[in-house]
């Protein structure tokens, strides 16, 4: 994957946990970017730990690469940004956080617990538990119910519970508040202003610890902000991609 034409650098999409490419693919396609699934989906191997994945994201990827991040899928498009600055152009974050969890100097995250009963849920009945999962992080968004009849109808084919585990694992371990401040490349967020899973805030937060963020508030959208206004977030995204993307005018 490394031998992209240098004249035109790509845009390599990271989808969330459980949901596969599927909500994406709209805009995706309008963007004519590429797709990098997250380990043990569709062509990306399993990768047993976080540090795996983001290594082999980082060497897989053509120089000039820009990462675009949904949820779980940022949180590896920060971290490989950070770790292979020279590989990476730019990130563009979808509802990001530092960290998934509270921590201590962290309360904008899920309390570890619930987590832990959600684990639970997903080993038992996983089909069930994403279905609940999409609802409860939809709530509060102007277009919840069709976002949610959208999402339940796009998911792609659900990986395997330990592939599910894993990246619920790595939600659990993973804590970017560190690294962030050390990343140079531009960083565009998006977060939506009802997000009720990772608080907009979280965005906000990362947007002003990095060297070069903009935040972008989607207003009325809840975590999956992009449902409903792809249009939107194709003109920010090739505008920010223009502005500090070397030939960033021909993605």
């Amino acid at each position: 994957m490394r031998t992209a034409p240098s004249d035109s650098p790509p845009i390599l999409c990271l989808p969330g946990w459980g949901l596969g490419r599927g909500p994406l693919a709209a805009l995706v396609s309008l963007l004519g970017a590429q797709w990098y699934d997250l380990p043990g989906y569709g062509r990306t191997g399993s990768s047993d730990t976080f540090g795996q994945a983001i290594q082999r994201l980082s060497n897989e990827a053509p120089r000039g690469t820009c990462l675009l991040g949904w949820s779980l899928g940022t949180m590896l498009a920060l971290a490989a940004a950070r770790l292979a600055p020279d590989v990476f152009s730019a990130v563009v974050a979808i509802s990001p956080t530092p960290s998934f969890i509270r921590r201590p100097g962290w309360s904008l995250g899920l309390a570890p617990a619930q987590l832990a009963v959600f684990r639970e849920q997903v080993r038992t009945d996983a089909p069930a538990a994403l279905r609940r999962f999409i609802v409860e992080f939809n709530r509060g968004d102007l277009l919840a119910k069709e976002i949610s009849r959208r999402l339940m109808r796009e998911a792609d084919t659900l990986p395997s519970t330990r592939v599910l585990t894993t990246g619920l694992d790595w939600l659990e371990e993973t804590d970017l508040r560190a690294a962030l401040p050390g990343l140079e490349v531009p960083i565009l967020v998006f977060h939506g202003t009802a997000d009720g899973l990772i608080p907009p805030a979280a965005g906000r937060w990362v947007a002003e610890h990095v060297a070069h963020g903009r935040f972008v508030a989607v207003e009325g959208a809840a975590h999956a902000p992009f449902c409903g206004r792809e249009d939107f977030f194709v003109k920010e995204i090739r505008r920010f991609l223009q502005q500090v993307v070397p030939d960033g005018t021909g993605i």
